[in-house]
């Protein structure tokens, strides 16, 4: 092993204590970051994984970076691990007063300045996820909160109250705009293209529209670069139509549709809205069918460690590989305000467990990470890359 192999794994290892038990902020960081604007800040677009809400943090990073290893900064005020700043060490983790590794945060991207002709601002209707995908939430509120039926884990309601203003239905004329502005600013930064969203009550018309984005932003690509390069990850309900999952495979497309947990009781203690207005059965043979009409390796489906016990997850990670669903597994974060906000997080020695058999798997079968290197909360290019030990 090489010396840099031994700094990417132990980068992994800190990232599982960091999504594990989060990250807390001494205030010599607070007050460095707040000016610090080259880096990305953290925009609660969809979801708010910190602890508890502060006015007193008026500017976070949404992830750091170790080496090639990107974690999320889920802040937590009890947190050993803290991120400092002092004018001879820069940015930096200590946990007990000791200096335990440098780190730095994702370039700010020049966009979320632009104005699109009418005026609206760029940040307004996309993001920058993982330092490196152009990220647009669409619609951002979900049917299933409407009928107090969410996900329990989802923080998508309460962060719609207290978060940042971001556009509640993005169309095509807005995401053409600003992927145009995207790619013209950043193009050496932006790697590829995040389409995500809560539920429409119809989920044929939910998965159509991001298909219709998806052929809208290839070709605005075409009409820039000549041709579509970025890759298109979607995340989303199956429609109910299994039928329209074909039509995915036009695209350069990854697409997710997720499994959540592996235990159907706690899929339906977890996800009431899923498991009665959609049904589960229905769910899985959406999942299995994207893995029959898609290319090899561009279904996808999260597994979420920490919501039922590891032997569990590692059983869904086999189901999914051997029907030929490359898996997703993204670490609990127990958001605030949510149902789960007291629910505690996996434990290291579990997403290692969990880690390593997820690394057997995409040996096994040359599967390529959904995100792979920008996943903050998830751990699939680690194990895609041999890390875990």
């Amino acid at each position: 092993m090489n010396m840099n192999d031994e700094k990417r794994k132990n980068a992994v290892r800190l990232k599982l204590h960091f999504l594990s038990e989060g990250i807390s902020f001494s205030d010599r960081f607070i007050n460095q970051f707040s000016k610090a604007d080259c880096f990305m800040e953290k925009r609660k677009v969809y979801n708010n994984s910190d602890e508890q809400y502060t006015q007193a943090i008026s500017r976070a990073p949404q992830e750091l970076l170790m080496e090639d290893i990107i974690s999320a900064v889920n802040y937590k005020r009890n947190s050993p691990w803290m991120l400092d700043f002092s004018d001879g060490l820069g940015y930096h983790i200590q946990k007990d007063g000791r200096h335990i590794i440098d780190v730095t945060f994702p370039k700010r991207p020049c966009f979320l300045e632009r104005e699109l002709s009418d005026g609206v601002s760029c940040g307004y209707i996309a993001n920058l996820y993982g330092g490196m995908y152009l990220a647009f939430f669409t619609p951002a509120y979900c049917h299933y909160n409407s009928l107090d039926m969410g996900c329990h884990y989802c923080s998508l309601k309460n962060n719609r109250r207290k978060g940042d203003a971001y556009a509640m239905w993005i169309d095509k004329k807005m995401l053409c705009e600003t992927t145009r502005i995207a790619l013209r600013e950043d193009a050496e930064q932006i790697k590829g293209i995040m389409l995500v969203g809560g539920n429409l009550p119809c989920e044929d018309e939910n998965f159509q529209t991001f298909l219709d984005l998806s052929a809208a932003i290839e070709a605005e690509e075409i009409a820039i670069m000549g041709r579509s390069m970025l890759e298109i990850h979607i995340a989303t309900m199956p429609p109910r139509n299994l039928e329209l999952i074909k039509d995915a495979g036009k695209y350069n497309i990854r697409l997710s549709m997720n499994l959540e947990v592996y235990d159907d009781q706690l899929f339906e203690q977890y996800c009431p809205g899923k498991a009665v207005l959609y049904g589960r059965e229905h769910l899985k043979k959406a999942i299995l069918r994207a893995a029959e009409v898609l290319p090899y390796g561009r279904a996808h489906s999260i597994l979420i460690a920490g919501l039922e016990p590891v032997e569990s997850t590692i059983s869904g990670i086999m189901f999914l590989a051997e029907n030929g669903v490359v898996p997703i597994v993204n670490v609990f974060h127990n958001d605030y305000g949510t149902i789960l906000q007291h629910h505690k997080r996996p434990s290291v020695d579990e997403l290692l467990a969990i880690g390593q058999a997820l690394q057997e798997v995409y040996k096994k079968y040359s599967f390529t990470p959904y995100w792979n290197g920008c996943g903050r909360n998830s751990i699939d290019y680690e194990a895609k890359e041999m890390l875990f030990v």
